[in-house]
């Protein structure tokens, strides 16, 4: 039985020039029909659509449709997580498949869920 949601880690990496940054690139894969519960990234989540589709709703901002091709960007104090959001494979049949880098203070979780 495959999970409900994948993550392959592609690279984790200190970033020299930024001191005590490091920067996470891996893939995420939805299973068809799931909706993350609300959450957030403290720093900055970069994505790109490799497959599926898909919405983002985020608070205070339009919500992103997602298709392959498609890129967008999230930023959130790494200190006070702000920027919830949740994501929707609206497929009933396809993954979603993204393409992340995530760039965040050591020592933070690179997602937090709401309460």
């Amino acid at each position: 039985d495959k999970p409900k949601i994948a993550r392959t880690e592609l690279m984790n990496i200190d970033l020299s020039d930024m001191p005590g940054k490091i920067a996470h690139m891996y893939t995420l894969e939805l299973a068809p029909g799931l909706m993350t519960p609300r959450h957030s990234h403290p720093g900055h989540y970069l994505v790109y659509v490799l497959e599926g589709t898909g919405i983002v709703e985020q608070d205070d901002r339009p919500t992103v449709h997602l298709s392959p091709g498609v890129s967008y960007y999230i930023h959130s104090p790494s200190v006070t997580p702000d920027s919830w959001h949740s994501v929707w494979n609206t497929s009933k049949t396809q993954p979603l498949k993204t393409l992340v880098v995530l760039i965040n203070d050591k020592g933070q979780p690179g997602t937090v869920f709401d309460k």
